[in-house]
C-alpha cells in the first residue's frame, strides 16, 4: 500500500467504467477511504474491490452524484473530449473548493484555455498517459501540464511515480505538438498502411505463410487500433490544431519517396536516409535497431516457427 504524503481519501473517476477510468479505479481503491465511478455503462463494467457505483449520465447531476463530488478531494475526468467540454462549465462549480481534478484528455490546448478562462479549481493538472490502459502504469511515459499545482497534484504525481510511470512536464502548446508528431503521425501512417491494404485487395490467408517481420508488426499495430475504440483516434486526430500539419507531412513524404525511385534517383534515397540518421545519433540509432530486432524476434517466437 502506498501512503500519500497528504489526504487524499475520496476520489470520483468520471468515466470510471472505461479503460482509461477503471485503469485509475483499479489503483486508486487499495488506497483510498473511497473510490466512485460514475458512468452511463452497466455496474456489470465496473472495476471489483472497493469501488462504488453511480450508474448516470455524467451531465445529468442527479443528487446522489452531486453529493459525491461535493465531498471528493480527487477529480479524475476520464471521458471523451466532446463529452468533458460539454460537462465542464456546469461540474466545475459543484466540486469542493479543497478539490484536485485531473483530466486525461488525449489534445491539451484548448482544454487548458477553457479551464482558464472559468473561475479554475483549486488544483488542477492535466494528464496524458502515452499508452494503452491495458499495458498498465509500470514502465509506461506519462505527459503531466501543471495548471494549479498545490499538496494534492504533488501527492498524486508521486501516486503516478509509485506506479512506475515515467513523468514528463510539458505546456499545453509543447504537448500538442509532439502530441501530432507521437500520436497522430504514427497513427495515421499505421491507417494509411491499412487503407492501402484494402485497396490492394489484400488477402491475409495468403500473406500470412509468406509474412515477413517488417509487416507483421505494422498488422499487429493496425489490429490494435483497429480493436480500440475509435473515439480515442477521433479526438487525437479531430482535436489536435498541429494534427493537418502532420498528416499533410506525412502525405509529402510518400510523394518524396515517390520522385526518388521514380526518377530512379539512388544517390538521393541515400542522402535521404543519412538525413534521417541524424535524427537519432549513433548511440540511439544502434538502442532503437537493437529494440526492433527484440519485437521481431517476440514476434518469431509468438508465431511458433
Amino acid at each position: 500500500m502506498t501512503a500519500l504524503p497528504i489526504p487524499i481519501t475520496h476520489a470520483v473517476v468520471l468515466g470510471g467504467n472505461g479503460a482509461v477510468g477503471s485503469l485509475f479505479c483499479a489503483q486508486l481503491a487499495p488506497i483510498l477511504k473511497t473510490v466512485t465511478s460514475i458512468d452511463i455503462q452497466s455496474q456489470a463494467n465496473a472495476c471489483a474491490g472497493n469501488v462504488q457505483y453511480i450508474h448516470s449520465d455524467v451531465s445529468s447531476h442527479n443528487e446522489e452524484m452531486l453529493d459525491v463530488l461535493a465531498n471528493a478531494d480527487l477529480i479524475i475526468l476520464a471521458l471523451p473530449e466532446e463529452l468533458t467540454f460539454s460537462i465542464w462549465p456546469n461540474l466545475v462549480t459543484k466540486l469542493s473548493p479543497n478539490s484536485l481534478v485531473v483530466d486525461t484528455l488525449s489534445i491539451k490546448n484548448i482544454f487548458v484555455n477553457t479551464v482558464l478562462d472559468n473561475p479554475p479549481p483549486d488544483e488542477y493538472i492535466s494528464i496524458n498517459p502515452m499508452f494503452a490502459p491495458s499495458l498498465g502504469f509500470a514502465g509506461q511515459n506519462v505527459a503531466v501540464i501543471e495548471i494549479s499545482a498545490g499538496l494534492r497534484a504533488q501527492a498524486f504525481l508521486s501516486l503516478l511515480k509509485s506506479w512506475g510511470c515515467h513523468l514528463s512536464f510539458l505546456s499545453a502548446d509543447e504537448h500538442d505538438r509532439y502530441a501530432a508528431m507521437l500520436q497522430a503521425a504514427t497513427h495515421a501512417a499505421i491507417l494509411a498502411f491499412g487503407i492501402t491494404l484494402k485497396n490492394l485487395n489484400y488477402d491475409l490467408s495468403t500473406a500470412l505463410p509468406i509474412m515477413p517481420p517488417p509487416h507483421r508488426a505494422m498488422l499487429a499495430m493496425l489490429a490494435r487500433i483497429l480493436n480500440a475504440s475509435p473515439e480515442v483516434y477521433w479526438d487525437i486526430q479531430a482535436g489536435n490544431s498541429y494534427a493537418p500539419e502532420a498528416r499533410q507531412t506525412l502525405a509529402i513524404g510518400i510523394e518524396e519517396l515517390s520522385m526518388l525511385f521514380d526518377g530512379e534517383n539512388r544517390e538521393g534515397f541515400v542522402e535521404l536516409l543519412n538525413s534521417m540518421r541524424a535524427l537519432f545519433g549513433t548511440k540511439q540509432l544502434e538502442d532503437f535497431n537493437r529494440h526492433c530486432v527484440a519485437m521481431f524476434k517476440a514476434t518469431h517466437v509468438e508465431k511458433g516457427d
